[in-house]
């Protein structure tokens, strides 16, 4: 026989109300109370239905993002993580996750607005975020919630988890000239993405603080994909003889400066030096292993969601707005390569 709540509240002594209020996770029970509220539902076998409860509070229980619908997206270790941390997440609290995919930026604007106006999911998550982003004002304009993997540039609290990317490209910048570069090939992001510039600023700084003059010629913003660090690579070998470094902002597209470098016969970690943001295991088992910088992907994939079902829930939280600094990993392709 099914057990209700009804049931519990035989059992616990409490209202139904509150042991209703309990189970949904209301701020207005105590912990204790909803400690052995829950306690009891447990060992009573008490199953929530959860079709009943979005009827009753015009909610799906279902979490949205976009995404590109491209090679990168589905296959990218780093990316992947970050759906990982999003999705252990939102299990966790029994929120489903409705992922749509789109072949450019108009398609994700327009699958965005659906999931909206049609209220199929109660909140979103957003990723690689651009310069003035449309979506952005979109969802402050209908005031949906929503949670974003990246800086947002615009007036208002409005809540993301960045990673800081200023110091993420400084300390791999650094890194680089005390081992005695001055010629390091910096490959950015594209430039519409909000974080392109706080890394260059980062790079440049870096440079700057050892009085080493900016070449612009050495920075190029581009995909982060494989096939972009091939051909960048072998575009800046062939302008600049006296590069000595590379440093790329993706593990994926160290893939491409591998291929580019070995097949011009120069052996990283000692003719030329390779670094890269992420640290996946791509750059960890490639030969040899790739300096690199550490993010907690899979721990933000769970914060940017944590941060939304509290908003969905009317649940207060202090750090709105949560910015994490990168360990850098130094590893054999800088390590070992010290120039006069």
């Amino acid at each position: 026989m099914k057990v209700t709540i009804k049931d519990i509240a035989k059992a616990t002594g409490f209202s139904v109300t509150q042991v209703s209020r309990a189970l949904t996770g209301y701020s207005d029970v105590s912990p204790k109370t909803r400690e052995n509220i829950i306690k009891v539902a447990k060992e009573m076998g008490y199953q929530p239905n959860y079709s009943a409860r979005s009827l009753r509070r015009q909610r799906t229980h279902t979490i949205g993002l976009v995404i590109p619908s491209t090679r990168l997206a589905l296959t990218d270790p780093f990316f992947l993580e970050f759906l990982s941390g999003i999705g252990y997440e939102s299990s966790k609290t029994r929120y489903d996750l409705l992922i749509s995919f789109s072949n450019n930026k108009n398609g994700q604007m327009k699958i965005l607005k659906d999931l909206v106006l049609s209220r199929r999911v109660d909140g979103i998550i957003l990723n690689r975020i651009e310069n003035e982003d449309k979506r952005v004002s979109f969802l402050l304009e209908k005031k949906y919630p929503f949670v974003a993997f990246g800086k947002i540039e615009s007036d208002g609290d409005h809540p993301y988890v960045e990673i800081d990317g200023f110091d993420a490209t400084y300390q791999v910048t650094n890194h680089l000239i005390k081992k005695g570069h001055k010629k390091i090939s910096f490959i950015n992001v594209p430039e519409w993405q909000v974080c392109a510039k706080y890394r260059l600023a980062g790079y440049k700084k870096a440079l700057e603080d050892y009085n080493i003059q900016f070449d612009d010629e050495l920075v190029i913003n581009n995909e982060e994909t494989d096939s972009a660090g091939y051909s960048i690579v072998n575009e800046i070998l062939k302008k600049n003889k006296h590069v000595t470094a590379f440093f790329v902002n993706s593990d994926v597209m160290a893939i491409g400066a591998v291929k580019a470098l070995n097949e011009a016969k120069i052996e990283i970690g000692k003719e030329i030096a390779l670094a890269a943001l992420n640290d996946t295991n791509i750059t960890q088992n490639m030969n040899p292993p790739i300096t690199s910088l550490a993010q907690p992907i899979h721990l933000i994939g769970e914060k940017v969601t944590q941060m939304l079902i509290k908003i969905l829930n009317n649940k207060d939280f202090k750090l709105k707005q949560v910015i994490i600094k990168p360990k850098l990993i130094i590893r054999e392709s800088t390590s070992n390569m010290i120039l006069n």
